[in-house]
């Protein structure tokens, strides 16, 4: 029973190619298991609002393993975006250029219950960030 359970739970975070929605919320026909994309499940809606909004996205992670070792928050993107202001980003998140990447990482020497209480401050902020972006994204072809 246990290993049914973490499977459903690793399930969540698999999303449709076509809709980036859970694949039991997926409102698209059919697609190939092998297509499946993996979304952590604390960042799907944040994904699903960029690319809709235009945002294209290429990777992302909530830093769901251990913090304290040099995991971090971030949603790295497919272009840089004229909207994206990199001076105007959520508390304690940077832009590094290269990566086309908003990220947070966190302090050195902190406990994992430390981490925990900053992760969901900082993916409110994240999302409130994702909120506040307008729509029709302008990608900047360098």
């Amino acid at each position: 029973m246990r290993n049914i359970r973490r499977s459903k739970k690793l399930l969540e975070n698999y999303v449709c190619p076509r809709c980036l929605r859970q694949i039991n919320k997926c409102i698209c026909e059919l697609y190939p298991p092998q297509d499946l994309i993996w979304i952590d499940i604390n960042m799907q809606e944040m994904i699903i609002k960029l690319n809709e909004k235009g945002y294209k996205t290429w990777g992302c992670c909530e830093s769901h393993t251990d913090a304290t070792e040099g995991t971090n928050i971030h949603i790295a993107f497919a272009w840089d975006y004229e909207q994206i202001d990199v001076n105007n980003l959520p508390d304690g998140f940077r832009w590094l250029k290269k990566r086309k990447a908003i990220v947070f990482e966190y302090p050195k020497n902190i406990t994992q219950e430390e981490a925990e209480k900053i992760k969901i401050d900082k993916l409110k902020l994240l999302s409130d960030w994702v909120d506040g972006l307008p729509d029709g994204a302008t990608p900047i072809y360098d």
